[in-house]
């Protein structure tokens, strides 16, 4: 709108002492009456981004509901940085047996997911213990079957290696995201704990697959 521009060009004009002085013209919706397009808000976020505190983004990429892309790269990163704990923690190969001692660096990964998508704890406790408690009662097979896609995997010993480890967690990474979207989107509740397990495993088996050819599939943006 002329007036809306108008006020903008004016508050530029006044040299404000501020880390962005420019004015974000956004509309959040499309304008039926008017015909114009829903534009503006992503920009308004990336700007938003870039003068922030570093301690608040974790809080902003929560809330933001525009940038689906941002959010998956957010995820990207906390998957990729348990992947390398998790490759830490099998340097030395970790029977399967006690392969238990990568459970707190999954769960803290799947958390910080959740909370990238702005999943209340409740939700995010209610589905990720679904999803965790699948993978622990299909546990043994599924890795079976997994870890020989993977390289480095030594079936006959049972032993999870760096390179089994850290693709098994990146695979879950990149499968719990997936299942965050369509929670987050009312695809799926929390409160469905059956259909979150058959959605987590398939995503896993699919994303095992995916990582070990260096193609990881995202979350599809909303």
């Amino acid at each position: 709108h002329p007036d809306a521009v108008a006020l903008a060009q004016h508050i530029e004009s006044l040299n404000l002492p501020l880390a962005d002085p420019r004015v974000y013209l956004t509309l959040a919706l499309d304008d039926e009456f008017t015909q114009q397009k829903a534009h503006g808000a992503k920009d308004l976020v990336d700007a938003t981004f870039r003068v922030i505190p570093e301690g608040a983004q974790a809080a902003l990429d929560a809330a933001q509901v525009v940038d689906a892309e941002r959010k998956w790269k957010s995820a990207e990163s906390v998957t990729l940085a348990a992947a390398a704990a998790a490759a830490a923690a099998g340097a030395s190969p970790i029977p399967f047996s006690d392969a238990a001692i990568l459970v707190p660096i999954q769960l803290g990964m799947m958390a910080k997911i959740s909370n990238i998508y702005g999943m209340s704890a409740t939700d995010s406790k209610l589905a990720a213990t679904a999803a965790t408690a699948a993978a622990a009662n299909h546990g043994r097979t599924v890795v079976l079957n997994l870890v020989k896609f993977v390289p480095g995997a030594n079936v006959g010993a049972l032993a999870i290696s760096a390179t089994v480890a850290a693709t098994l967690t990146t695979a879950m990474g990149y499968a719990w995201a997936s299942v965050c979207v369509k929670l987050t989107n009312d695809e799926v509740t929390a409160k469905d704990t059956k259909a979150i397990r058959e959605m987590f495993l398939t995503e896993l088996k699919k994303q095992v697959k995916l990582v070990r050819k260096e193609k990881p599939a995202g979350p599809t943006p909303a």
